[in-house]
């Protein structure tokens, strides 16, 4: 499993999504472990297709209805164009799929505010900001994300500093 091939698959399949979460996070210099990789992506009916066409091959299966099972291609294609928000398990990790991020909005606005990111493999994504990131995570108030906020804003701090003394 490596939600790094998950990347790298999005992008090799021509995906258009943007990494938000704390997989955003550690390419900040966060340390917050996580175990999926959560991606706000565009629900026109082509990306939507390629989205499907990449997970297919990854046995996927949606983790809160039918854990370990996988899923029909149809199936697949018509459960992205209805959920807003879909956690899918596949044989390189676990991957949240939104249409929206709370504090930001859906694709276009994460796009807007993000920033491009040089994979190993030299594909780019893109990423939202830091200062994106940190106002989601206050929008979704949830317990953990109050607790990443810290550490972000440290990251954030610092990188002020490092800009400043340049």
């Amino acid at each position: 499993m490596s939600l790094e091939r998950l990347i790298e698959g999005l992008a090799d399949a021509g995906v258009a999504f943007v990494v938000v979460g704390m997989v955003a996070g550690q390419l900040y210099g966060s340390r917050v472990a996580t175990y999926d990789l959560d991606v706000v992506y565009d629900t026109n009916e082509e990306n939507v297709t390629r989205v499907s066409e990449y997970l297919l091959g990854l046995d996927p299966y949606v983790k809160e209805t039918w854990p370990n099972e996988g899923v029909a291609s149809d199936f697949t294609r018509s459960v992205l164009m209805s959920e807003r928000s879909l956690s899918i398990g596949t044989t390189e990790g676990e991957i949240d799929l939104l249409h929206r991020i709370d504090g930001i909005g859906e694709y276009t606005s994460a796009l807007a505010q993000s920033t491009p990111f040089v994979l190993g493999n030299g594909k780019e994504i893109r990423v939202l900001t830091l200062t994106a990131l940190i106002a989601a995570k206050r929008a979704s108030n949830r317990e953990k994300d109050r607790l990443h906020i810290i550490e972000l804003e440290a990251i954030a701090e610092l990188e002020r500093k490092r800009r400043s003394e340049s």
